[in-house]
């Protein structure tokens, strides 16, 4: 029989108690606590412990919690390309080779794209591009998972059903294998994941993004303005434009 967990005990257990605030960056204050049991009718015992978990995903490689697999001893699908030592495959852990993956990777594509990880958590200012190379480096774990089964198949190619007679006889043709197609289309994911990078910091330097319509109006205006020197004010801010009138084209309809 399981005991009623008191929330009053267990508020004890940290100087925070289950209505701590968490704040983010230069973010207002939020009180996680009241958000839980206001929405959720989480007990405070389970918010508590909901805050303990959220400090997770808020240091630099928390948003990989939950991508190296479970180490399956000799049963793991990849045990045959595995580099980690019998010795350190502990069933149930996760897997170090993949582990090791991730840390790697992330932190290169970070140098790369000049993000700063020498903090424990994310500046504000890089969390978009850091969220995109948490898809990129998934990415790339997800593709060294298809690499390995090519590997261990020996081949990219495999038989599938085709067509099965009335006889019950089954007729096979050679097709691209579900792995090796997998990892085309993962490297479809993957060029997309580098435009939006590179999408982000042609946002942040200003150059070499597309103007909006606004923009490029006024972009025209002021080029014709520059083409006409008989133009005596010209202004887009909402303000009158004055033009000095030309002798040459005579009177105007309202002057005759």
């Amino acid at each position: 029989m399981n005991e009623e967990i008191d929330g009053n005990e267990v508020s004890e257990l940290s100087p925070a108690g289950p209505s701590s605030h968490l704040t983010t960056g230069n973010a207002p204050t939020v009180n996680s606590g009241n958000i839980m049991e206001r929405m959720w009718g989480m007990h405070p015992a389970m918010i508590q412990v909901a805050q303990e978990a959220s400090q997770v995903y808020k240091i630099k490689h928390g948003m990989f919690a939950g991508v190296p697999i479970i180490c399956k001893g000799p049963d793991c699908p990849f045990a045959e390309v595995c580099i980690i030592n019998p010795a350190f495959r502990i069933v149930g852990q996760r897997c170090p080779m993949e582990a090791g993956a991730v840390i790697a990777r992330y932190e290169s594509w970070c140098r790369h794209f000049e993000i700063d990880i020498t903090g424990e958590a994310i500046l504000d200012e890089d969390l978009v591009d850091a969220s995109l190379i948490r898809d990129l480096v998934e990415n790339e774990i997800m593709m060294l998972r298809a690499e390995n089964l090519v590997a261990i198949n020996a081949g990219f190619i495999s038989k599938t059903i085709a067509e099965i007679d009335n006889r019950g006889k089954v007729y096979y043709e050679d097709t691209v294998s579900p792995e090796a197609e997998y990892k085309n289309h993962l490297q479809e994911k993957r060029y997309k994941i580098f435009n939006l990078l590179n999408s982000t910091r042609k946002d942040r330097s200003g150059s070499g993004g597309a103007m909006n319509p606004s923009e490029r109006a006024v972009s025209i205006f002021k080029k014709v303005a520059e083409l006409m020197p008989d133009i005596d004010e010209l202004t887009f801010d909402g303000e009158i434009i004055e033009m000095e009138p030309d002798e040459n084209l005579g009177p105007t309809k309202g002057e005759e």
